[in-house]
């Protein structure tokens, strides 16, 4: 068959792999074509989440976070599943994409091997959290997981 097509923006390849992705409401598209860091809310209006432990281990956290605050005495209109999500997707780039592309596969994510054969010193990262989260609900006792995140371009 032919061969597949290149992807529009170099990054697109390695944020194709991340557990989960999701926009920001960065409004400087100048700083936000940067691609360095998360400096934005991340914005819950759209979420893309592939089927990996990761992006489940995140929506449990997410949706313990919003249980927790169920029926509070101090709730206040800043919080609401947006601001909660952002307590809960937060970490560091991905340092070693080698190593996470292995990982990937590891998975069963089909992950190409020159994924990250053409990024440009400035490309959008794929961070990862610090700490692990459990993918399963409550009660069902699974072994919890760190999950990859990346932002869509404005």
């Amino acid at each position: 068959g032919p061969a597949p097509a290149p992807p529009p923006v170099p990054q697109a390849a390695a944020l194709a792999l991340a557990d989960v992705l999701v926009t920001t409401d960065e409004l400087d598209t100048t700083h936000d074509d940067s691609g360095r860091g998360v400096s934005a809310e991340l914005n819950t209006g759209v979420v893309y989440l592939r089927g990996t432990r990761g992006a489940k281990a995140m929506v449990q956290s997410w949706r313990k976070a919003m249980l927790r605050q169920k029926g509070g005495k101090h709730l206040t209109e800043n919080v609401n599943d947006q601001s909660l999500f952002n307590q809960v997707v937060s970490g560091g780039e991905v340092k070693d994409l080698q190593a996470w592309l292995r990982s990937r596969r590891a998975e069963g994510v089909a992950a190409p091997p020159d994924a990250f054969a053409s990024l440009p010193g400035n490309y959008r990262r794929v961070h990862q959290t610090g700490s692990s989260h459990e993918p399963c609900l409550p009660g069902a006792g699974c072994a919890a997981t760190t999950f990859t995140f990346g932002t869509l371009p404005v």
